[in-house]
């Protein structure tokens, strides 16, 4: 019996050593790769993603550092700033909203104890001040649960043990489907053509997006979970899910994410790989805006 006890005992300190490593293997990416300043841990609070198109000048950053410095003196916490490489996906709603979606040059995520006191924020003279340097902005919120995201990481080592039990395949070395000299140009050719060199050991990928018809998520299920496999396999993936809230021209969407890859040469391979054209040919999406964003958190601070 002593003996049942102490392998039992010894699976579970395993299982508990698995789990704190994995913690803060992606806090580690958080901080270091991705420049994401979010607490793992917090309590009820409100996220704001802000998205800005420069002037004429095409000079983001020097107004972006103005909007920064003025909110260091209220309530706001900067948890991440990314300059925007490729729009990937364009909202039908914005678009229309906008006469069509504006060339976004960056994008600014927030952190507010509260939607009232992000509105607070919002009324203050120097942000006013602040933003008005931008060519156009718009605003969404969503509501970020702790639980989940610390949870979410847990079960993709979840999956990566199961994956291993069940001596699932390899997907790397990735297969490119056609030769590099005749991919067409997109988000994979924005950044690996990108001349400061952004986006070497991180990318994050801001989408806003509606859940779907039944039929559309269940058409997706499949293109998710192949993903889900290769994030936890890699180390990768969501840094930030949250249920979306309207802050401007009441635009719906369902769910706010904010998902990491680790870097730009990465994310061409598995966008041009023979695998990853294997799984996305039945996804289909309801309204969606994917934004592919390189990190200049660490250039504000």
């Amino acid at each position: 019996m002593k003996i049942v006890i102490r392998v039992v005992g010894l699976v579970l300190l395993c299982v508990v050593a698995l789990m704190v490593q994995q913690h803060f293997r992606y806090m580690d990416a958080r901080e270091n790769a991705v420049q994401d300043y979010q607490a793992a841990f917090h309590g009820d609070v409100f996220h704001v993603l802000t998205f800005m198109q420069a002037t004429e000048s095409d000079d983001f950053l020097t107004p972006l550092k103005t909007l920064v410095a003025a909110a260091r003196d209220t309530e706001a916490s900067l948890i991440y700033a990314g300059q925007v490489i490729h729009v990937g996906l364009e909202s039908t709603q914005i678009a229309q909203t906008f006469g069509k979606t504006p060339p976004w040059d960056a994008i600014l995520v927030q952190e507010f104890a509260s939607e009232a006191a992000y509105q607070v924020y919002l009324a203050r003279d120097e942000i006013a001040a602040a933003e008005a340097q931008f060519a156009q902005t718009y605003r969404h919120g969503y509501k970020r649960s702790a639980t989940l995201n610390v949870l979410l990481h847990q079960y993709l080592l979840l999956q990566k043990i199961w994956r291993w039990a069940t001596l699932a395949p390899d997907v790397l070395p990735f297969q490119p489907a056609v030769a590099a000299d005749q991919q067409l140009p997109g988000a994979s050719g924005a950044l690996l053509n990108h001349a400061s060199g952004l986006g070497r050991d991180a990318i994050l990928i801001v989408n806003l997006a509606q859940t779907g018809t039944p039929e559309e998520q269940a058409a997706n299920a499949s293109y998710g979970a192949a993903m889900l496999g290769l994030m936890a396999d890699l180390g990768y993936g969501p840094m930030h899910i949250g249920t979306a809230v309207a802050l401007e021209h009441d635009h719906h969407f369902d769910q706010a994410m904010l998902v990491y890859y680790p870097g730009s040469k990465f994310f061409n391979d598995l966008s041009t790989s023979t695998w990853f054209q294997s799984i996305i040919g039945d996804k289909q999406l309801a309204d969606t805006q994917a934004v592919i964003t390189v990190p200049i958190t660490n250039l504000l601070l």
